[in-house]
C-alpha cells in the first residue's frame, strides 16, 4: 500500500465518529475471528462454534489534554482538536505519553466475551476477557475506579497470564 494512502487510512480511523469507528472494529474482529452478526441488539457479535455472545469495544489512544474546556479558551481547544498529529501516537510512546480513551455501556450480563481494542497510529492493541461475574467484577472495579484504558490493559493482560482469557 502506498504511504500516502496508508496514512490518510490511519488519519481516517482517528477521525471517524464514535459509531462508524465501532462498525470498523466490530468487523475487523469479526474477519480476524470468523465471528458471525449478532441477531440482537444486546450485543456485537456471536461465536456459532462456542455459542458465545461477543462484545466489541474499542478505542483510539489519544494523548490526554492538556486543559479542560473553558469559556476563556473554548474556541482554541477546538481549533486544537482538529489537527490529529496533536493527541494520536505510537504504541513506544506509551510509556512518556498520558494518554486518553474512552469505552462506555459495558453491559457485562449482556454478553459472554468482551474484545477490547486501543488504536495507536502504527499499531492495534486487543485483549479479549471471557465473563465469569468475578472477573469482570474486577475489570469494572478498575474502570469506574482508574477510567485509564492503560489499567485495564495490564489487569486483562495479568488474567491472560492467568487462564482467563478467550481463546
Amino acid at each position: 500500500m502506498n504511504k500516502d494512502i496508508l496514512q490518510q487510512f490511519i488519519d481516517g480511523i482517528f477521525s471517524l465518529n464514535t459509531r462508524r469507528f465501532g462498525t470498523v472494529a466490530e468487523l475487523m474482529i469479526k474477519e480476524l475471528f470468523g465471528f458471525e452478526e449478532s441477531n440482537s441488539k444486546l450485543y456485537d457479535l456471536y461465536d456459532s462454534y462456542r455459542d458465545l455472545r461477543i462484545e466489541v469495544k474499542f478505542s483510539r489512544a489519544m494523548q490526554e489534554y492538556d486543559d479542560a474546556i473553558r469559556e476563556e479558551n473554548v474556541i482554541d481547544q477546538c481549533l486544537g482538536s482538529a489537527i490529529l498529529e496533536n493527541r494520536s501516537f505510537s504504541i513506544d510512546e506509551t510509556s512518556r505519553i498520558r494518554f486518553d480513551s474512552n469505552i462506555q455501556q459495558i453491559k457485562r450480563e449482556q454478553f459472554d466475551v468482551l474484545f477490547y481494542g486501543l488504536f495507536y497510529t502504527d499499531c492495534i492493541e486487543i485483549v479479549n476477557v471471557k465473563s465469569p461475574d468475578y472477573h469482570y467484577n474486577t475489570i469494572s472495579g478498575i474502570l469506574k475506579k482508574t477510567q485509564k484504558t492503560s489499567e485495564f490493559f495490564r489487569v486483562a493482560k495479568e488474567e491472560r497470564a492467568n487462564g482467563s482469557h478467550y481463546t
